[in-house]
């Protein structure tokens, strides 16, 4: 867990943002990963976790202009409560980390920009097809992405088949600039089924587009010719 302390940029901080969740605690903000994932030790998570312990740091070291611009950011920026169904808009740390986090996802050695995007991202004109193989998701490109363009793929195993995905229950599988001659992208997974969805980040800032789902897919296991399959293995598919 991540701990912000208070200062005259960073006055007050609560709720979430995406898996992000913000609290007041006695001695400053409290930042954590909210996961339902039954590891929460993942060396996806363990990053996601340094990310936000960087981005939060680095919004605390701001100057009380650039964090006007933030909060000014921030306001432009509409989101809607999955579960209420209510739209609100983000504060400036919120809008912050928000960008940063995924600006580090995609380039962890990178410097976070410290001023907020100047236009808004809509995506890419690519579309991707995913499809379930032994062990793996195999995502295809339509084409390449844009200049300074990467493809997010992301991935959610369902406890079963009918079970309505997370909204914010995907795991980043991976990044990947599609290139021509190069349009896949392979998510190695365990067998079991899947919600499965891509979306696109503007490598310079962060942005990223709406989350874009495809059609549900069973990833299965091999078996030897001539083997059995155990019956933990059956129960696990």
């Amino acid at each position: 867990m991540a701990k912000l302390s208070f200062s005259a940029v960073v006055e007050q901080v609560r709720g979430k943002v995406g898996t992000v969740v913000f609290s007041e605690a006695r001695n400053g903000a409290s930042l954590r990963i909210k996961s339902s994932v039954k590891n929460p030790k993942t060396n996806a998570q363990r990053a996601v976790r340094k990310y936000l312990s960087r981005s939060a740091k680095t919004f605390e070291g701001l100057s009380l202009a650039q964090a006007a611009l933030w909060n000014a950011y921030g306001e432009t920026q509409q989101r809607t409560d999955p579960v209420t169904g209510k739209t609100y808009t983000l504060s400036g740390i919120n809008a912050f980390v928000e960008l940063a986090i995924k600006f580090l996802q995609v380039q962890p050695n990178g410097t976070i920009p410290l001023g907020p995007p100047n236009t808004e991202f809509s995506g890419d004109t690519v579309t991707v097809t995913a499809t379930a193989g032994v062990g793996q998701v195999l995502f295809s490109g339509s084409g390449p992405n844009a200049l300074g363009v990467t493809t997010e793929f992301l991935v959610q195993r369902l406890p079963a088949r009918n079970r309505k995905p997370d909204p914010n229950g995907y795991v980043s599988a991976g990044f990947k600039a599609l290139g021509t001659g190069n349009l896949d992208f392979v998510a190695t997974v365990t067998p079991g089924v899947y919600a499965v969805a891509y979306r696109f980040v503007r490598v310079a800032t962060g942005q990223a587009s709406e989350i874009e789902p495809l059609p549900l897919q069973t990833v299965t296991f091999s078996v030897e010719e001539g083997g059995s399959v155990p019956a933990s293995k059956k129960r696990a598919a």
